[in-house]
């Protein structure tokens, strides 16, 4: 079992997971059945001392309408059997049209005859009514952990919205106080964490230079004595206690 996984299943406070806000939506056109899912969902990220929250939708034309403003979601927890826009229709448009691969699709239904047309959606698991809290723990902790393994996107919340990020492009964070500023070659995003959080959820190309910046190093085009200048120009300082480390990991990044 990785690392991650085994942290996952500890509920740790240790590692890069519990830092970030999961976002669920779950799809589901029975009030009662959306009630009854969301609180086992909610009781389960708290057991694991992960930050979640959780949005309902009752339709497929609904959460569809949500995704055209910008919503990214870790998990969507979908009712096959929705009216008009179904389950499935809604999953195409997530992996066709939004060519999101990230999220963890989750079909619930009350029949098992889908289970294999569903396959070409890549979903994370498929439940059957009523989802029983094991299994639905267990699917909650896989998805967490896959999520964890990938290192190709970074996900923040800026007020209500999850927003998600390609590594190569971010140049980097800069804090002021808690407030954290994403500087990425198409703009620049602001939430509220910590550096320190922030690094741990970070490949390797990504280091500390100042106490108030994370570079990545894929961006760094020079390295002058006390700072960084980037292939856009920009300096970011390199603070006397980080100067050996940042220099040793342009060395090995050179050499490798």
């Amino acid at each position: 079992m990785s690392e991650y996984l085994q942290k996952v299943n500890r509920g740790s406070s240790d590692g890069g997971a519990e830092y970030m806000m999961y976002r669920v939506a779950i799809c589901e056109d029975e009030v009662s059945t959306c009630e009854i899912l969301e609180e086992k969902i909610k009781r389960i990220f708290k057991k694991m001392s992960m930050q979640v929250t959780v949005d309902v939708f009752y339709s497929g034309e609904a959460i569809i309408t949500f995704f055209k403003s910008k919503a990214v979601y870790n998990f969507i927890f979908l009712d096959i059997e929705l009216y008009e826009l179904n389950g499935v229709d809604v999953a195409r448009y997530i992996r066709e049209d939004l060519m999101d691969v990230m999220c963890q699709i989750v079909f619930v239904s009350s029949k098992t005859m889908y289970a294999l047309e569903l396959f070409q959606f890549q979903p994370l698991d498929f439940l059957v009514k009523p989802v029983e809290n094991d299994r639905l723990e267990r699917v909650i902790k896989k998805g967490i952990a896959l999520i964890g393994l990938n290192h190709d996107s970074f996900d923040c919340v800026n007020g209500t919205k999850l927003i998600r990020t390609q590594m190569s492009k971010i140049l980097y964070f800069e804090s002021e106080g808690r407030k954290i500023r994403l500087v990425t070659s198409e703009g620049e995003i602001t939430f509220y964490d910590r550096l320190s959080k922030i690094l741990n959820r970070l490949p390797a190309a990504f280091i500390r230079t100042h106490k108030s910046y994370i570079v990545n190093l894929n961006a760094v085009r020079q390295c002058r004595y006390d700072s960084v200048v980037l292939y856009d120009k920009r300096e970011i300082p390199i603070s006397r206690s980080y100067r050996e480390t940042v220099r040793d990991q342009l060395m090995k990044k050179m050499s490798g």
